[in-house]
């Protein structure tokens, strides 16, 4: 949704990170002709229009994602909310239901509020030692925002919306070892959330963006051993607590150094919030 959403500035959104890769992408790549007019599919305004047309060829599901500045234009908790934001989605989820679909929300789709970088473009290009651009994950702030504005948006939603999904691909924006922590222990928050407190009984779970690295030759050793430290690295630090609730892989502990260590408490909090069976 946030690569067609549109009406960036319209009805009390505030800025975004991914308002400024339009403007990245022209500085790092010049020689590529790049529109910086902030224009999308404008699904903000046509989404009845684009619902309407999957409904008829059959899509039973319709995915999409919240814009977290446009729910909470200043980001962090204690912060106004706006109403006009949240009408907005309810009508969306109200029509996709009214079509026969079901809804599917994705609450961050490198969407990040700017505030978390410093609100600047610059803040995208610190070093990277995993992913590929700073989404501000690391931000000591973020875990509690993030989770605020979670359980907002959940609590509002969790009646008419089965599937949930807290991010999208975490791997492309993490630069540390805190930002991997900061996601893990914030979804896993909202997952208890949504089943302990609202008694949600659908599902939560993290959209990866990875997929296990395969050897350029397979009767190569050290192809191989290459592709299973790739496979670790980007998938297992991840599955290993959601999903089994294990530490992290040796492999992660060696590549970033600043990571932070994970408790048995932590391990038992994490496990199994990975919402494995996603779709019936």
């Amino acid at each position: 949704m946030t690569q067609i959403e549109g009406a960036v500035n319209d009805e009390g959104r505030t800025p975004a990170i991914v308002d400024f890769l339009g403007a990245l992408s022209a500085e790092l790549q010049p020689t590529i002709p790049s529109a910086n007019d902030y224009t999308a599919i404008e699904n903000y305004y046509l989404y009845k229009q684009d619902i309407e047309r999957l409904a008829a060829i059959g899509m039973k599901y319709y995915s999409f994602s919240i814009s977290w500045t446009r729910i909470l234009p200043f980001a962090l908790p204690d912060t106004p909310v706006n109403s006009q934001a949240l009408a907005h989605y309810n009508d969306l989820i109200n029509f996709i239901l009214e079509k026969g679909m079901v809804p599917i929300v994705t609450l961050t789709h490198f969407d990040t509020p700017a505030v978390f970088i410093g609100g600047t473009m610059q803040g995208l290009l610190e070093r990277m030692y995993l992913g590929r651009i700073n989404f501000g994950y690391q931000n000591e702030t973020f875990p509690e925002a993030f989770v605020n504005y979670g359980k907002l948006v959940m609590a509002h939603f969790a009646d008419r919306v089965p599937f949930w999904l807290t991010f999208n691909e975490p791997q492309a924006g993490v630069n540390s070892g805190p930002s991997v922590d900061n996601i893990l222990k914030s979804h896993a928050q909202l997952y208890h959330f949504y089943h302990e407190q609202l008694n949600g009984t659908g599902q939560v779970s993290i959209k990866m963006g990875e997929a296990p690295a395969i050897p350029q030759i397979p009767t190569n050793r050290s192809h191989v051993d290459a592709a299973m430290h790739r496979t670790q690295l980007y998938i297992d630090t991840w599955l290993n607590p959601l999903a089994l609730g294990l530490d992290y892989p040796n492999v992660y502990k060696m590549t970033v150094q600043d990571y932070v260590p994970l408790t048995d408490e932590d391990l038992a909090y994490l496990n199994n919030t990975i919402g494995v069976s996603f779709f019936p």
